[in-house]
């Protein structure tokens, strides 16, 4: 479809259902990238036979937008889409991720799981890890000194935690941390 065809067919979806909103130029367009991604999609188990996988249709149509947008790979799709659903993320959060290619660098990290952990352990353990982790966001010299990398990432703790991945938090700076009797702050400063 050409771009006067969409541009008609969204003022006449306008004018023909004065209130309606979502039939805007722009998001013709979506649709039809949408369309065009999806339809020719080998079906797989739980996805419609002639139409877009399930997972797809869970999340938000931004959600999707984005993902159609910005990746042209369909496995790559999916990988986000389900990383979505499994942790609630924005579509911000989406944008990020996929700007710092979560996909192609999750569970590469070089380490010795498979070496020392059972399997289906060690594959956790493996996928929560990347290769590299980003921390562009931080800005520092040669001669930098840990109070320094401290001090940015508390000022950047929301992107340095969406590196991290889930399952970390923020609770204070320098708060101590207790094993059993023993308090881990106190005991490494001797």
């Amino acid at each position: 479809m050409g771009t006067k065809i969409i541009e008609k067919l969204a003022k006449d979806i306008q004018s023909a259902f004065p209130g309606i909103e979502g039939f805007s130029r722009t998001n013709i367009f979506r649709m039809r990238a949408f369309y065009t991604a999806y339809h020719n999609n080998p079906p797989a188990g739980g996805q419609f036979q002639d139409g877009p996988p399930e997972i797809i249709l869970s999340i938000p149509w931004r959600h999707n937008s984005v993902l159609v947008e910005k990746l042209k790979l369909y496995e790559e799709r999916m990988w986000y889409a389900q990383k979505t659903l499994e942790h609630g993320w924005s579509r911000s959060v989406l944008e990020i991720m996929i700007g710092n290619s979560l996909h192609s660098r999750q569970g590469m990290a070089i380490t010795n799981f498979k070496a020392i952990m059972p399997s289906p352990q060690s594959d956790l353990a493996q996928q929560a890890t990347k290769d590299p982790y980003l921390f562009d966001f931080i800005a520092l010299s040669d001669d930098v000194l840990e109070r320094d990398i401290e001090n940015q990432l508390t000022e950047h703790i929301q992107k340095f935690l969406l590196e991290l991945g889930q399952g970390f938090a923020f609770i204070g700076k320098q708060y101590p941390i207790k094993a059993g009797k023993k308090d881990l702050k106190k005991s490494e400063e001797k």
